[in-house]
Order: structure tokens, then sequence, then C-alpha cells
């Protein structure tokens, strides 16, 4: 495939997505005080530490999956291909090990934010640079609706008001906890996460596609030095 066809496929691809959003797209017209509630985060997910390693965490043919901040991908992407297993020094909780819907949140830094987990391939526990959230009845509240809520800037600017420190700043539980969040109803979250979706998915086709065109710049740079180089002055 030649460079420009690679780079048009991935346009293609790009409008299609688009396409099959269509009308989907959410507004907040239909959305109310009366089918949008507002709570606490603690009201409506469990927010615990990550699993307390004693020591480094050292990689291990056999044992839990670990998840590092290093596994996060994207931005807000957990990508398990690298991610490490490691012996435990005890047996991991069933509040401790992670299982999908689970919600991976950064309290440390400057750039506090939340990942989804989708999808767990093993056992698996989380390290302590994050907070785990556990959504109590995602039948109401869409983990992946969640995840984007936090990453949005009002919850943004909560974050960035309440962390304490300042070599090292972070967020206790409590004001965790206390993030103020809206439920509003799950046909509005569903299209607030698919629409998401499409977008992360495009961000990673236009880096994909801006990478084949650098290839192709390349390509013929190096292309008119050979010519440079057999041509007669």
């Amino acid at each position: 495939m030649t460079w420009a066809a690679r780079g048009n496929a991935l346009l293609t691809m790009q409008q299609r997505d688009w396409d099959r959003l269509g009308p989907m797209s959410p507004s907040v017209n239909g959305i109310t005080a009366s089918n949008a509630k507002r709570a606490l985060l603690r009201e409506v997910a469990q927010v615990r530490a990550g699993y307390p390693f004693r020591s480094a965490i050292e990689e291990s043919t056999r044992g839990t999956l670990a998840v590092q901040l290093k596994d996060i991908r994207q931005g807000d992407v957990l990508d398990w291909s690298e991610t490490i297993k490691t012996e435990l020094s005890r047996s991991a909780t069933a509040e401790e090990r992670l299982r999908p819907g689970d919600i991976l949140f950064v309290f440390r830094g400057t750039h506090n934010f939340a990942v989804l987990v989708d999808t767990v391939p093993g056992p698996a526990v989380a390290s302590t640079q994050f907070m785990m959230l556990r959504v109590g009845k995602p039948e109401t509240l869409l983990p992946g609706f969640l995840a984007w809520q936090i990453n949005q800037p009002p919850a943004q600017e909560y974050f960035r008001t309440a962390a304490e420190g300042t070599a090292q700043r972070s967020l206790r539980r409590a004001v965790i906890e206390a993030l103020e969040v809206v439920v509003p109803p799950l046909e509005f979250q569903h299209s607030v996460v698919e629409l998401a979706s499409l977008v992360r998915r495009e961000r990673a086709l236009a880096a994909r596609l801006v990478q084949i065109r650098e290839q192709q710049l390349n390509h013929l740079a190096a292309s008119l030095a050979t010519i440079a180089a057999i041509e007669p002055g």
C-alpha cells in the first residue's frame, strides 16, 4: 500500500466513525433538575487506596499483574501489553483485585486524572500510585461516564484548588470523595461515553496519520538525496 493510500484509509476510518455516531451526539437540552441527580463521589462510588506494596515492585514470571503509572498510554488508556507480574507479599482482597469497570485515579502530582479499566486479562492489582474507584450501582451510573466526568474542566479545577503540598502535590481521600458529580439519564451517559471513545480513536488515528505523512516526507527526502548523488553536477 502506498503512503497516500495508507493516509486515505485512515481518513476513511475516521469519517466512518463520525458517520456512525450521527444524531447520537448528546445534548443537555433534555436534562433537568428532575432527571439529573447531584451527588458526592463517596455516595456513588467506593474510594480506596491501591495495593500496599512494601517495597519496589519486582517482576516475576508468575504472580499477579501490578498496574503502575507507566502502564497508562495516550493520556487515559490502560495498556496491559507491558504490565509486569509480581509476587504479592500477601493475597489481595476482593476489594483490592481489579475488575472491569473499576476506575484508577492518579491523585499525586500536578495532573490528576481517571482511567477506566475496560478489561482485566488476569488477576491484577493497582499500585498505590492510584486511588481505586468502584461504582456502587453501575446500572444507574456508567463507570465510563464517571471517569469522563472526572477528567473534565469542572472536576479538574476542583482538584487543582484542593491539592496540598508544594514539592509533591497530592489529594487526600476525603477531598476526592467530596467531589460533586452529576448523574444524568443513562441514555445521555451512553452517548457521552461513545462520543468520548470516538474522540480518543480519532486522536490515535490523527497521530498515526501524522506519522505516515512524516514517513512519506522522509522517503521523498531520501529519494532526492539519492538522485542528487548519482546525477552529475
